[in-house]
């Protein structure tokens, strides 16, 4: 697994000074050129709950952080059934939590994420965890 970051820094916590600074280069596929988030955008994630301030906030986290790497557990405890998800009814505007197995759990969560990495355009890598277990599925990498 490889990490690459823009910029990494230590700060010193007597008097906030950067004690070590390193810039590294990001691959070609990451845009180093801010993208601002649209009224588009930030309507779709107010519609979602978030106020404009956490919407804004969350592109400028994707312009600290460029790249974003998961590693999710498809392990055999993926199995147990006490995972959570949630069911929404349209028509009557209710919830449900759902009881489902972790797996269930996991795979709507990534599922989210990968349309929000897409949305704040934050290029992500999803990987799972063991590469010879029953839950070996393809997670597409999220490129902005």
């Amino acid at each position: 697994l490889l990490l690459t970051f823009s910029h990494m820094c230590a700060i010193n916590e007597d008097d906030d000074k950067p004690i070590h600074e390193a810039a590294v280069s990001l691959p070609p596929w990451v845009s180093q050129k801010p993208v601002e988030m649209t009224p588009e955008n930030i309507s779709t994630l107010q519609q979602q709950g978030y106020p404009p301030g956490l919407a804004t906030s969350l592109r400028e986290n994707a312009l600290v952080f460029p790249l974003r790497f998961w590693v999710v557990d498809n392990s055999a405890s993926m199995d147990s059934l006490d995972g959570q998800k949630i069911n929404e009814n349209p028509d009557n505007n209710t919830i449900k939590i759902l009881s489902c197995t972790r797996w269930e759990e996991i795979k709507e969560c990534v599922n989210y994420h990968i349309q929000m990495s897409a949305l704040i355009n934050a290029p992500t890598t999803f990987r799972v965890r063991l590469s010879e277990y029953k839950y070996l599925t393809r997670i597409p990498n999220v490129i902005g």
